[in-house]
């Protein structure tokens, strides 16, 4: 395995507008279509560089044979482009979806090179389960990814954009959120990790306390309790036998950062199947808040009853358990000692061993959703970081200009490099510090593994780019003054 990651570094800091469909600017000779931009699309060539810095195919670079993903993708096989897409709008203010979702240039770019690889063969699906009430049709449209398929289709490639939710929620005009049902659960195999779970070593009580937000409880129980710990993963990803993870790097409330590990919790397709936080304070075996609080007890309980009331289409119910919600959120702010809510903070000690246990599922389940011991799929990470996301992502980030596109191999080695880079102590994200859990290669902090055309960056290991000049995100509310280095 290749455990090279490789840094493109430019001062390149806005994406090509959809008007070309993203083609390339210029024409390279491997570049399989006719098609290209009279406008500069230095992002498409950024995608390609990285592909040279990792010396992929390098004994046929700058020929038309030229094919950087063939030893990753061979003929005739299924291969899952998975980015990062949240939301259909950010809900901060003063900023848009750059800095929140993988941008529709990065993703043509490399789909591209899947072709190429594919030569005529096998098939290319590109796909995401974003958050619940993500509106995924309006997302496609007003960003701009439909302009992918179009493209392809115009050509003769189908190649779909896909939704793997099976339930999508949105608020209606009473304020009162609703679920609405968009899959089959045949499309899906609830996939059992059993023992080989991150969750397994929970006592009882603690895995009844798993939660996720704006879900009814005691379905998460279902699939997480004594040697059941189960998500629920559309058939066509494990039908896949190569991923190309594309995450949008950025600031995590409850995780610290989404890198390439992180990305993978979009691959459930039901969001009730995937714990995010534990119920209560530490004191209580919970990681929701730091301080034990009545006021946040009463708060929970009540988001979980307007929770089960929506599902349930009790609106009337729901408007009464949010009027007191309201009530006891402002008598308890006074007496609050910490800001910290639903896990969004970096004594979360839940959403690493969910990231821990679908990355295993990517890695070593079989088509039939079947733990084994071998690795079933290869994977490439290409992370889009022309704009970044800071602050209190994934929601609401707000825009970090970095400049840079970013690609690997190994998700582990590809995680400690970019968190480093962002001015992170990779020590202190337990999503990274805990990944060699889920059995993932782990690679030793001496070892050379980054490339890059910033001579500042190039030939050093991840100690080394410790003493660099680094990015110095802004982290969450939640994990400021802790996971910074």
């Amino acid at each position: 395995m290749n455990n090279i990651v490789y840094l493109e570094k430019r001062d390149v800091y806005s994406y090509p507008d959809k008007t070309f469909a993203y083609s390339p600017s210029q024409r390279y000779p491997e570049y399989p279509f006719n098609d290209i931009a009279d406008k500069p699309n230095p992002v498409y060539d950024m995608v390609r560089s990285c592909l040279i810095g990792m010396e992929l195919d390098s004994e046929h670079y700058g020929q038309t044979c030229w094919n950087p993903l063939g030893d990753v993708i061979e003929k005739c096989s299924t291969v899952l482009l998975k980015p990062n897409l949240v939301r259909h709008y950010n809900q901060s203010a003063e900023d848009g979806l750059d800095c929140m979702v993988t941008h529709p240039s990065v993703i043509r770019a490399i789909a591209d090179y899947a072709l190429i690889a594919l030569g005529g063969t096998g098939k290319i699906i590109i796909g995401d389960a974003p958050v619940q009430s993500c509106d995924f049709s309006k997302l496609m449209e007003t960003y701009g990814y439909n302009e992918i398929t179009s493209f392809y289709k115009d050509r003769g490639l189908d190649i779909p954009f896909l939704d793997f939710r099976l339930v999508s929620s949105a608020v209606d005009s009473s304020g009162i959120l609703v679920s609405t049902k968009i899959g089959k659960e045949t499309s899906c195999i609830a996939v059992n990790m059993g023992r080989e779970s991150a969750f397994y070593k929970l006592m009882p009580e603690q895995a009844k306390k798993l939660r996720i937000t704006n879900y009814d409880p005691n379905e998460m129980f279902k699939h997480h309790h004594d040697d059941i710990h189960e998500y629920l993963i559309p058939k066509i990803i494990l039908n896949a036998d190569v991923v190309i993870n594309l995450p949008k790097p950025k600031t995590h409330r409850k995780a610290g950062v989404t890198i390439a590990l992180k990305n993978l919790v979009g691959l459930n397709g039901n969001k009730d199947w995937i714990p995010h936080h534990t119920q209560g304070s530490l004191a209580q075996g919970g990681d929701e808040y730091f301080h034990k609080s009545l006021f946040k007890y009463w708060q929970t309980f009540l988001s979980e009853r307007i929770d089960i009331a929506n599902l349930k289409g009790q609106r009337k119910r729901s408007r009464f358990y949010r009027l007191l919600q309201l009530i006891v959120g402002r008598l308890g702010k006074p007496f609050l000692m910490d800001n910290f809510y639903e896990g969004s903070w970096y004594g979360n000690d839940t959403i690493w061993r969910t990231i821990c246990d679908l990355n295993r599922i990517l890695l070593y389940a079989d088509k039939k959703g079947y733990i084994t011991n071998k690795p079933q799929r290869k994977l490439f990470i290409l992370a889009d970081m022309i704009i970044s996301g800071e602050g209190e992502g994934p929601l609401m980030p707000v825009s970090k200009q970095a400049g840079i596109i970013a690609a690997g191999q190994q998700a582990l080695a590809f995680d400690q490099t970019i968190a480093t880079l962002m001015g992170f102590d990779i020590n202190k994200i337990s999503s990274i510090n805990n990944a060699d859990y889920g059995d993932l290669i782990k690679v030793p902090m001496g070892e050379p593994l980054i490339r890059s055309n910033n001579l500042c960056w190039d030939h050093c290991n991840v100690g080394e780019l410790r003493q660099k000049k680094t990015l110095k995100f802004k982290p969450t509310s939640g994990w400021i003054g802790h996971i910074e280095r």
